[in-house]
Parts: structure tokens; C-alpha cells; sequence
């Protein structure tokens, strides 16, 4: 019989709502979950190898999200007056807080299964 794998890695279920959160909303994008995971597919990577990589990561997601509100009508501030780079950039921000957020959760569910595992051995 097998043992599960002592280094197995926790992901989060990605957030619905994060602080810093105001102008994003993932629900215009139809299913949000397969969404996220056509644009992180390797959810584990971005999560749980530091943050070094998280401007790049929030930069794909926001043209992404642009490019999907082209397709669709999806409103963004510069259809009420912010410029194009300003909408982009507050995009960035708030997935750049989107994963910092999901990061924090899929930590803090690591920390809580570590827990159970050595309280229950």
C-alpha cells in the first residue's frame, strides 16, 4: 500500500475576493475557474516558487483579461476616462494582489494539513 507522498503540495482554491480587489471582476469571464486555469496552468509554480515571478504572471493575466473584454462586453475604467496604460496598470495590481492572496491561502491550508499530519500520526 502506498503512503501519500509527505512533500504532496496543497492548492488553494482560488480566490473570489481579495483585498485591493476593485476594479477586476473574474466573473465577467464566464466560468472563472477554467479561465484561471487556461492562464495558470501550472497553478503550483506560480504559488509556491516565490514571488519573483509575480509582475510578469499579473502582466500575461491582465492582457489576458483585456483581451477577453475586447470579445466580450466586459466594462473597464477606460470606457470612464482612464487612459488605456492606466486601466492596464490597475489590472496588474489587482492580480498581482489576486495571487498574493491566493498564494497566502494555499500556504496557510499547507501549514494547517502539515498540522493534521503530525498531530495524527
Amino acid at each position: 500500500m502506498n503512503e501519500t507522498n509527505s512533500d504532496e503540495r496543497t492548492i488553494a482554491h482560488w480566490p473570489s475576493n481579495w483585498p485591493g480587489r476593485q476594479v477586476l471582476d473574474l466573473d465577467n469571464l464566464g466560468d472563472p475557474g477554467i479561465w484561471i486555469e487556461e492562464h495558470i496552468p501550472f497553478a503550483e509554480e506560480v504559488l509556491l516558487h516565490g514571488t519573483d515571478n509575480d509582475f510578469i504572471n499579473a502582466e500575461a493575466l491582465a492582457d489576458a483579461y483585456i483581451a477577453a473584454a475586447c470579445g466580450t462586453y466586459i466594462p473597464l475604467p477606460s470606457e470612464f476616462g482612464a487612459s488605456d496604460e492606466e486601466t492596464r496598470t490597475m489590472l496588474i495590481e489587482e492580480f498581482i494582489d489576486f495571487i498574493c492572496e491566493w498564494r497566502k491561502q494555499t500556504l496557510a491550508e499547507q501549514v494547517g494539513f502539515q498540522k493534521k499530519r503530525t498531530d495524527h500520526p
